[in-house]
């Protein structure tokens, strides 16, 4: 390269848009999805470019592009809602999380391809994350219960599903629940569980108020106990040790249902918060439930 070719390189570098000191990022809290399962984005803006960089007075300011790896096209449901106010000050950095599931139907099972574009009203630039692939796993319905809702005061009447479903997640059989009208127009939640063992098969009942309870084991002498709401929510997770008796979903005070047998053992992960508290004094982890997971927020009242 000659010395002129050289001098007009680094003055093209020195001179170049804003859009070198800011970069856009895209990953994903997992690789393995199943069809409808909440999926955020995380979308990390990395700002050097010497001022405040502000984002979120409209809705445009950030995109997706998702594609199947097979060449299908994904079908869009609306646009991700993706406004309110985002400040970024120089040299740093800032995450804005996106739950794609309820605005890009990926149900075949497959590879996809998923990239966010951000435009810069300040600098006048559109930004490009590299394409990231995450998977949509094949699921097998395990149990499934339907349920009436009344709506508007009574004024109207709706079908919704409960349904757990078991798909082998990296080398481990995982457990999920899902929420939906029982004609599919619809779904509230769609949420992992945790690991499910081989030995024991989960126990799943309709409480008088359509609540769902399940009592699912995942260890050797340990059991989850859930209580979903008919929107999708998540209200409360317990955990159960088998002492003499297993524990066991049984009909509790008001013709409601609670379990039976077993321990209560109170841990980090439960909802609502337990009132006991632990702390090692080895030095080592608190036990908690390895099921803690973020997904478990009902799609529709998931915040951007």
């Amino acid at each position: 390269m000659s010395i002129r070719s050289l001098i007009a390189l680094i003055c093209l570098v020195v001179t170049s848009p804003s859009w070198a000191q800011v970069t856009v990022e895209l990953d994903f809290e997992k690789d393995f999805y199943i069809a409808d399962e909440t999926m955020f984005a995380n979308v990390r803006i990395t700002n050097f470019s010497g001022r405040t960089l502000n984002f979120g007075r409209d809705n445009h300011w950030l995109m997706f592009s998702v594609e199947a790896r097979d060449g299908f096209l994904v079908d869009e449901e609306g646009t991700p809602n993706v406004s309110g106010a985002f400040e970024i000050p120089n040299a740093s950095r800032g995450t804005r999380r996106v739950n794609l599931s309820p605005y890009y139907k990926m149900q075949k099972p497959g590879r996809y391809q998923i990239l966010a574009t951000v435009f810069s009203e300040q600098t006048k630039e559109v930004l490009k994350s590299p394409q990231v692939e995450v998977n949509i796993i094949r699921a097998t319905t395990l149990w499934s219960k339907d349920f009436g809702v009344s709506r508007d005061n009574g004024e109207s009447y709706e079908v919704r599903r409960y349904s757990l479903i078991r798909a082998l997640n990296d080398n481990q059989l995982e457990l999920y629940v899902r929420v939906a009208k029982v004609d599919n127009s619809q779904v509230f939640n769609v949420f992992s569980v945790g690991n499910l063992v081989s030995f024991g098969s989960p126990e799943a009942q309709v409480d008088r108020l359509s609540r769902l309870h399940l009592l699912q084991q995942y260890g050797a002498r340990s059991f989850r106990y859930l209580v979903v709401s008919p929107d999708g929510e998540l209200s409360k997770r317990h955990r159960f040790d088998y002492t003499n008796t297993r524990p066991k979903l049984a009909p509790g005070l008001d013709n409601m249902i609670a379990v039976r047998g077993g321990i209560r053992v109170p841990a980090a992960t439960d909802l609502p918060p337990s009132l006991e508290t632990f702390d090692r004094l080895d030095g080592g982890p608190v036990p908690t439930d390895p099921a803690l997971n973020a997904a478990s927020v009902p799609t529709n009242q998931r915040p951007n």
